[in-house]
């Protein structure tokens, strides 16, 4: 029979800025980066975190809003109390929860790009709506990323926190590079209608 490839994450509508949630609208007007996904271990936001901590310490400024977008799961009070009482990202550091996917369509949309440094994935799906997005994206280099993102990702070791760092910092700060990435997503990602 005939076969076909079905990409999941590819069916957003996107909502007009008016009808957005008012903490969203707030933060459609600043810069910053995405990450979308439950708050648990195995999504690994504490190398996120440790990266983002590293920059900050380096003495790096104007560094966008990092959004994690998801509930807390299992295994990580620890880190939410880490975070919560880290005065380097009071400001810097944003946690959505209860998004509806009109809001999330705005926010992959608007972002400078996202990340997505989970250990172990069946498909991944926040790496294909980044790219049905338009957005570029940098993940992990583990299970099925690379079979999502193709060649339209930039993927890194899950755990080396230096690597994230570096790359978070490159495309904070090479605009231009950035554009190229978005560019060849416009012209060469086929997402599923």
């Amino acid at each position: 029979p005939d076969m076909s490839v079905i990409k999941l994450g590819s069916e957003f509508t996107t909502s007009k800025l008016s009808n957005a949630d008012a903490n969203v609208r707030k933060l459609l007007k600043k810069r910053y980066i995405l990450f979308v996904s439950t708050i648990e271990r195995r999504k690994n936001h504490e190398t996120i975190y440790r990266a983002y901590t590293r920059l900050i310490d380096n003495g790096e400024k104007d560094l966008p809003i990092l959004v994690f977008v998801g509930m807390q799961g299992w295994g990580v009070n620890n880190f939410m109390t880490d975070m919560k009482y880290d005065i380097r990202v009071k400001n810097l550091i944003k946690i959505l929860n209860n998004i509806s996917d009109e809001d999330l369509a705005l926010l992959y949309k608007n972002s400078v790009f996202t990340i997505y440094p989970s250990l172990y994935e069946g498909w991944g799906l926040p790496v294909a709506e980044s790219l049905a997005a338009g957005k570029f994206c940098l993940a992990s280099n583990t299970s099925s990323m690379p079979e999502v993102g193709e060649h339209f990702v930039d993927y890194l070791d899950p755990w080396d926190v230096s690597a994230w760092e570096q790359k978070i910092k490159f495309y904070v700060k090479n605009k231009k590079k950035l554009e190229k990435k978005e560019k060849n997503i416009e012209i060469g990602y086929k997402a599923q209608r």
